[in-house]
Formats: C-alpha cells, sequence, structure tokens
C-alpha cells in the first residue's frame, strides 16, 4: 500500500523483487494504512475509513465502510469470517459475509488526557472531544458527552453523593476562544441501571486552557489549575453555584497537578516547572507548606515522593 492510495503486488525471484501489477485506480483516498491477508486475498484499510478486499489478481472484491475517521490497524482470522480493525481508538469488528459492523472497544484516537475514578467509574477526557464514563469492574462504556469537538485535559468528579462531573475545556488554541472554560455535567441515572451525562452549567475565568482539576474533599470547592499559571476557586453550594471567589497566581510555569487536604482547608500544586506551593482553599491567599494529611496524592515532587513517609 502506498501514501498516495495505490496497490501494489510484488514478486520475489532469485535474484530480485519486482513489481508485478498495481491498481488501476486509487483504492483508499488519503493513502493506504494497513494490509493484511487471508485464504488467499489481500485486505487493506486506508484514511478514508474503508476496509477493502482484493483479489490476487488486485481486483476489488467487497468494501466495508467503518468510519469517517482513518483505520490504523487491521486484521483478519485464519477462516476470513471476521475482520478486526481500529478506528479513531474504537475496536471493530466486521462479519466478513454481512459486513455488519460491531464495536467492541471505544477510545479516543487522537489521544486521552484528563482522568479521574470514583466508585467503580473512571472518566477520561481527551484531544477528540469527548467525554466518556467507563466501568472500571467490567471495561465498558456507560455514557459519553459531546463537546463539540473541543478537547479537553481535566477533569474530576465532586465527592460524597454528589453527582456532579467537572470538565476543563480546550488545550491551547486561543482562537477557537474556549480555552478556559469548564462544564459542569450532571450524571443522570435510568431505570435501566445506566446513566446519561447532561450539561446542567458552565463558567470561563481563565485565560488559558484548564490542565488540572479537583474537588475539595467536603465538596464546597472546584479548584481549576490553568496553563496562564493561575488556580482559580469556585464555589460550588453558594448562591450562584459555581461563581469564582478567589484565585492564586504565585506559580511561574502552566499547573500540573492539585492535592487537597483532607480537612479541606488547604490546597497544594505543582506546575510544570516542579515548584510545588500552597494555598488556603478559603481565600487563595498562600501558605506555608506543613504536614498535613492530604485527600490525594497527585503532586510528583515533596516529602511523600522523596521517601519521606512520617
Amino acid at each position: 500500500g502506498t501514501p498516495a492510495g495505490a496497490l501494489e503486488l510484488w514478486a520475489s525471484t532469485a535474484r530480485e523483487v519486482v513489481r508485478i501489477s498495481e491498481t488501476s485506480e486509487v483504492a483508499h483516498a488519503g493513502g493506504v494504512t494497513c494490509i493484511c491477508s487471508s485464504q488467499g486475498k489481500g485486505i487493506s484499510g486506508g484514511n478514508d475509513g474503508w476496509v477493502k478486499v482484493w483479489s490476487e489478481s488486485l481486483e476489488c472484491l467487497r468494501s466495508y465502510f467503518v468510519g469517517t475517521r482513518g483505520l490504523s490497524s487491521l486484521a483478519v482470522d485464519l477462516s476470513f469470517s471476521k475482520l478486526a480493525c481500529v478506528s479513531n481508538g474504537c475496536l471493530v469488528e466486521l462479519v466478513a459475509d454481512s459486513g455488519c459492523a460491531t464495536t467492541l472497544l471505544e477510545g479516543d484516537g487522537r489521544g486521552q488526557c484528563g482522568l479521574d475514578e470514583k466508585d467503580g467509574t473512571l472518566c477520561t477526557t481527551g484531544a477528540g472531544g469527548f467525554v466518556r464514563l467507563w466501568s472500571s469492574s467490567t471495561r465498558k462504556l456507560r455514557a459519553s458527552f459531546d463537546l463539540a469537538g473541543f478537547p479537553s485535559s481535566a477533569c474530576a468528579f465532586a465527592p460524597g453523593e454528589s453527582t456532579h462531573l467537572a470538565v476543563g475545556v480546550g488545550s491551547g488554541a486561543p482562537s477557537l476562544d474556549v480555552d478556559g472554560k469548564f462544564y459542569i455535567l450532571d450524571i443522570v441515572p435510568d431505570d435501566l441501571g445506566g446513566v446519561s451525562l447532561a450539561k446542567i452549567n458552565e463558567g470561563h475565568n481563565a485565560k488559558a486552557w484548564i490542565s488540572c482539576a479537583a474537588y475539595s474533599p467536603d465538596g464546597q470547592t472546584l479548584a481549576l489549575g490553568c496553563a496562564d499559571h493561575v488556580i482559580y476557586l469556585h464555589g460550588v453550594n453558594g448562591g450562584t453555584p459555581y461563581e469564582l471567589f478567589a484565585v492564586f497566581d504565585k506559580h511561574e510555569a502552566p499547573l500540573r497537578t492539585l492535592d487537597f487536604s483532607s480537612d479541606s482547608s488547604t490546597l497544594r500544586a505543582v506546575c510544570t516547572s516542579n515548584k510545588l506551593l500552597a494555598c488556603k482553599a478559603a481565600s487563595g491567599d498562600e501558605t506555608p507548606l506543613v504536614p498535613k494529611e492530604w485527600a490525594s496524592q497527585r503532586c510528583p515532587v515533596g516529602g511523600l515522593v522523596a521517601g519521606d513517609r512520617k
């Protein structure tokens, strides 16, 4: 398969390898990305989202449309009854006779960025513009939410009985006017034991994309760390839900991770230059780092990382 989208058939002799045939027309618009073979047939996948079956003379016998995104890999069983391919991070199975397609696993072909977990449910966000909830026990997708194609690099579940999920939007493209925006999604159960996601609030105070997010253990504060070097503190249950009430702006590089203390009084954060600072969660005022019990251990620098377990 060639980047131009053609298929070529080559044969080896005792002295050389020669091209003996080539498709008369473009096999895949945008280029051929993967090839395999079975039962004397060749199978190809391309950036056009099609899977095609070819004879030994490069005649197209059958074709299957998988999706608008290109294919990155392809396989077929020995009996040529089923094919499997990966498209946009999803594993898709095709029945050779009927062309029936089944998505076996879902993912984000453009990369996962945000990750959080609560009560056996994982949340992932990424460059593909989707928020996805997964069951950590079955590894199956439970629900998804379309961010209209906008990337996301951070997400956080609210603690306790709350069904809120905070999602930061943007990843460094100011021209889209979404960098720094955040959504609050509600996890809504249905009668069949499943869930769906619904947007119930949003805000836009940061001047750059949101790189990390965390709720305080008491559920009263949402902290958003951003690429503009600032942490934005939002009151969850005030007169105006999720209203900004304070900022912490002592870092000199984009924020990397956040941890709240177990008593919700203090927030510590690390930026991309690995500088560890702390502030009061109620005011955003800087405070010295003192021994505390922390609700999470995301910060990659500090006493615990250095081996101090006292």
